[in-house]
């Protein structure tokens, strides 16, 4: 069995739910795992992990004796380089984070900054990411888009462990009674999340309630909203909703698509590197690539409760074949025997 240390910057940070399911996983497979974080460890509230999450002080301790270490985030692979130890080292990568600073979210983020700041701010920022995806170790990607870009362009072995979906935490389970079609959308306003292009769609349509769902209260009006959700409230929250609409212009893992279909909500999805994965249109989902494909889309659900079964039915049985196993068990031979891919 082997020693694996996961260095995260936030146990809150995005996609911490993907790590942690990995962990739980690892973990009862026998392994030695544990988890730290660059900034102050929080309670871990919304997740069951299995493990207790050690401060970066005790780990480093750990940098030496341990068989690998597993970076996720930029900020966390420029501190593993630095980090002299005999272990594998690993660069987890769930999405290209070059996608994310684009011009327009500082924009949001600062808006005060000039044209010239914005300029230095947002070429610093790309070049940071961009030299993080050149470091001397192996990489790890939840995609096979994201495989195929750092094999070929940034030349760098890269393997992809792929998201599983654990079926005791995602089912069906009707909660909220509702007297019309409810509709879900997740996400804030940050400019590549999509969630304003859906409210101009929705505000043309009618007979149906609408829930919102994010990290914060920062998203569009809704008849109801949450935030901050922990495992058990997202499963009922999906289970009572005939309708998830994700339209996030990068969606590496889609891991909330495949919540949905666990749990018998039709999935209405932009297609992205992480829904390619298993999102088949027309079978277990509606996607689409162009904006006017969503209004379209959504409006043949909205009449259509034959199309939602359907897709319902077709959700159900995919999430059967997206098991942890598999990726616990790429994980682990890439670990014990490196990389099989390369430039």
């Amino acid at each position: 069995m082997s020693r694996i240390l996961f260095l995260v910057p936030s146990l809150k940070v995005s996609g911490a739910s993907f790590i942690f399911e990995l962990i739980n996983q690892l973990v009862n497979k026998g392994h030695d795992i544990q988890i730290t974080s660059l900034d102050e460890l929080i309670p871990v509230n919304f997740f069951p992990l299995v493990i207790s999450p050690i401060p970066i002080n005790q780990a480093q301790e750990l940098f030496k004796e341990t068989d690998a270490i597993i970076a996720y985030y930029p900020v966390c692979a420029y501190y593993l380089n630095d980090v002299k130890t005999k272990a594998k080292k690993f660069y987890l990568i769930t999405e290209n984070q070059k996608i994310f600073y684009s011009k327009e979210v500082f924009k949001v983020n600062y808006p005060k900054l000039d044209n010239d700041r914005l300029e230095i701010e947002y070429n610093t920022q790309q070049n940071y990411i961009e030299k993080s995806y050149t470091l001397p170790m192996q990489y790890l990607t939840t995609n096979n888009d994201l495989t195929k870009l750092f094999i070929d362009y940034y030349k760098r072995k890269a393997t992809t462990i792929p998201i599983g979906i654990n079926l005791n935490l995602y089912y069906p389970e009707l909660i909220f009674v509702k007297d019309t079609i409810r509709i879900l959308v997740e996400g804030n306003l940050m400019p590549w999340k999509g969630v304003n292009e859906i409210n101009k769609v929705l505000s043309l349509l009618r007979g149906y309630q609408l829930w919102t769902m994010s990290d914060t209260k920062y998203t569009i009006k809704s008849d109801k909203h949450w935030q901050n959700l922990n495992v058990e409230q997202t499963r009922k929250v999906l289970s009572s909703c005939d309708i998830l609409i994700r339209n996030y212009q990068e969606d590496g893992i889609a891991e909330l698509q495949a919540q949905s279909m666990a749990t018998g909500c039709t999935v209405l999805t932009r297609e992205t590197s992480g829904t390619k994965m298993f999102c088949k249109d027309n079978i277990n989902c509606f996607s689409y690539n162009e904006s006017n494909e969503l209004e379209s889309k959504l409006k043949t659900l909205l009449i259509d409760k034959g199309i939602r079964n359907k897709l319902i039915s077709g959700g159900l049985e995919t999430v059967k074949n997206l098991s942890w196993q598999n990726s616990v068990n790429l994980l682990e031979k890439v670990i014990k025997y490196g990389s099989n891919k390369s430039k």
